[in-house]
């Protein structure tokens, strides 16, 4: 399964003709989070209008946010009322087309939009999406990494064991690659001692295969055709091998501006409750070859282990404040906000919590 075969490069060939065709998926999630909140507005995005409600992936196929492809899908969203006009929008416009009213919905994981707030995009928290982090650390099969250790802090002897190694995470200035360079500080390898590159979207194909990188930070589901094709071996996860700094973190969110929901107070309930509705769907074993669709329609890359990866998720539309308040913690002290975010004040009201 993880050696060169003429099986496995056939597959590596099929999806990376699946990414050429989809122009979404060179966008990976982590691409996503690394990229800074900065960006023109006009970028494809429509104006907003009316009781319509415009709604932008921040990476179509991430698997965090598959409960809003699957209402969008189902028609979940008319069924309470509410109609929803999906467009897409370039990650690095998505605040400013967020802030100018051009989008009213997005969806992210959580200390990334604790950056938009930061930053002076008034959004709402209306429905949780999961609660499990998801990133990966993949080694390329020609190269050592330690296994994570006995313990709560198991996890830093694989990160200690990264020390002079290059890794792939997309955007090495914003949340994922924030969030490594932490990792490695509390494993006790410094700033100088390891090598942050860029891998967006099918990049990490090629950094693998080519060998300019050693590792690399995926998640989303864009990790399984690396594991599938044989080009990488996962490691750990972040949300269950480092336990002790992710493990109580919310992961993603869906959120609507504040500007939107002044108009539309009814919204945000209507929203979650479609969320709801979606992840009860999911969850149907009945229902997995129709999910398997709508997901891999929405731009998820299609393996052999895409149920099993769905089934992973901890989809959750009541929305976790102590998980917000973990996730805002973390990115605070990983350097992804500066700020100190008041939680409460960033859920809508009249939606379930938890």
């Amino acid at each position: 399964m993880f050696g060169h075969s003429p099986s496995a490069l056939s597959g590596t060939m099929k999806w990376s003709t699946h990414m050429r065709i989809s122009s979404r998926l060179a966008v990976t999630l982590t691409a996503c989070l690394g990229l800074a909140l900065t960006g023109c507005a006009d970028d494809g995005a429509a104006e907003s209008g009316g009781d319509t409600i415009v709604y932008s992936p921040p990476v179509s196929g991430a698997l965090p946010f598959l409960p809003v492809e699957v209402a969008l899908a189902k028609g979940y969203f008319e069924d309470e009322g509410l109609e929803v006009e999906k467009k897409e929008t370039s990650p690095a416009a998505l605040p400013a087309a967020m802030s100018s009213g051009q989008v009213d919905m997005s969806a992210d994981v959580v200390y990334n939009s604790a950056r938009y707030v930061e930053s002076g995009v008034d959004v709402k928290y209306v429905a949780g999406l999961n609660d499990n982090v998801d990133f990966t650390l993949l080694r390329r099969p020609d190269v050592d990494v330690a296994a994570p250790g006995e313990g709560a802090d198991g996890w830093k002897e694989t990160f200690a064991s990264l020390k002079g190694l290059k890794i792939g995470t997309a955007g090495k200035g914003g949340p994922v690659g924030l969030s490594v360079a932490a990792l490695l500080d509390q494993a006790g390898v410094g700033q100088g001692d390891f090598t942050l590159i860029d891998t967006p979207g099918s990049a990490s194909v090629a950094a693998l295969e080519g060998k300019q990188v050693d590792v690399v930070v995926s998640g989303g589901g864009f990790d399984a055709p690396l594991v599938q094709n044989g080009l990488a071996k996962p490691v750990l996860t972040f949300g269950d091998g480092i336990a002790s700094v992710f493990g109580d973190q919310t992961n993603a969110a869906l959120v609507m501006t504040a500007s939107y929901l002044a108009d539309n107070p009814d919204a945000a309930a209507k929203a979650q409750k479609a969320i709801a509705t979606a992840i009860d769907y999911i969850k149907d074993p009945a229902n997995i070859d129709d999910v398997l669709a709508i997901a891999t329609v929405s731009g998820t890359v299609e393996t052999d282990a895409l149920a099993d990866k769905i089934a992973t998720y901890a989809y959750d539309a009541s929305i976790d404040v102590a998980g917000v308040e973990a996730a805002f913690a973390w990115g605070k002290s990983a350097g992804i906000i500066t700020k100190d975010v008041d939680v409460e004040a960033t859920i809508a009201k009249g939606v379930e919590t938890r």
